[in-house]
């Protein structure tokens, strides 16, 4: 027997949010793999729970890869929990549990909550095809490739966003996707739970406004979502407006973003287009 490995989703703040079943197996298993021990104590007492609690994250996942192959040779039953939520999303486990699989472990997930979904399901947006972007890159340079990238993307998209990184990487968002409706939901569960929507640029208005606090999951419409997309005559003819009375492309760009539901990325190639085209006429 190669044992079991559960992978254990477990409350993002309410803790009323836990199931018992989730509790039964807690109780059942051999040993739990805990992201943070310091963290996870405190639930495990909470629900009674005493157990061996192993500490499992990006820092010592290899070694304790070769302590889930001694426990499987035994034929234990593990358990894998994160700080909170569904372990792997965006959090560690992901080699863990394709070693578990590797060793012939039987694996089963145990649902629970998760902050994307809590945040998709209350935003008001389309949920019909959605795209989980998780948290985006430290570095602007590859912030904003991976914006442009995902710009097109017709799907809702979700990304974790923490709350100090609002004011570089909203405006950056605008630019790349348009000023896109939106939604801001944080402390999801927790006491202050709070869902902002409106369009990017509303949220960035209530985020300088006031000193927002706490984790928080930004769902934003896709590309195919705007209502009302300004056509592409208009726009270049509104772009060619702004230009003549002086604007600098890239000014012109961003402030028709705001209002033709266009990304200012797109806009600006459509200007250099058109410049390109009379300069060859010309």
């Amino acid at each position: 027997m190669a044992g079991k490995l559960y992978i254990v989703a477990t409350p993002i703040g309410n803790l009323e949010d836990i199931s018992s079943r989730v509790i039964r197996i807690l109780n059942e298993v051999d040993a739990i793999f805990a992201e943070d021990t310091r963290v996870s104590i405190k639930l495990l007492s909470h629900i009674g729970v005493s157990k061996t609690l192993i500490s499992c994250h990006d820092f010592n996942e290899e070694a304790r890869l070769g302590e889930l192959e001694k426990w499987a040779k035994e034929g234990a039953s593990i358990a894998l929990i994160s700080d909170a939520g569904t372990p792997l999303i965006s959090d560690p486990g992901y080699r863990f549990a394709r070693r578990a699989i590797e060793l012939g472990m039987q694996l089963s997930a145990i649902p629970g909550a998760s902050a994307p979904l809590m945040a998709l399901v209350g935003s008001g947006l389309p949920t019909e095809r959605f795209s989980f972007e998780g948290f985006l890159p430290e570095k602007a340079g590859t912030r904003k490739a991976r914006l442009e990238k995902i710009a097109g993307d017709d799907r809702t998209l979700l990304f974790f966003l923490p709350i100090k990184d609002m004011s570089r990487v909203l405006p950056e968002m605008i630019e790349a996707f348009g000023d896109r409706q939106a939604c801001l939901a944080r402390e999801l569960s927790k006491k202050f739970e709070e869902y902002i929507r409106g369009s990017l640029s509303d949220i960035l208005l209530v985020s300088n406004q006031r000193e927002l606090k706490g984790e928080a999951v930004l769902v934003v419409s896709g590309a195919s979502s705007i209502k009302e997309k300004m056509e592409s005559h208009e726009l270049q003819m509104r772009l060619a407006e702004l230009t003549a009375s002086g604007a600098r492309l890239k000014d012109a760009a961003a402030i028709l973003a705001k209002e033709s539901g266009w990304a200012s990325s797109d806009i600006y190639k459509m200007g250099l287009e058109l410049k390109n085209r009379k300069a060859g006429d010309d």
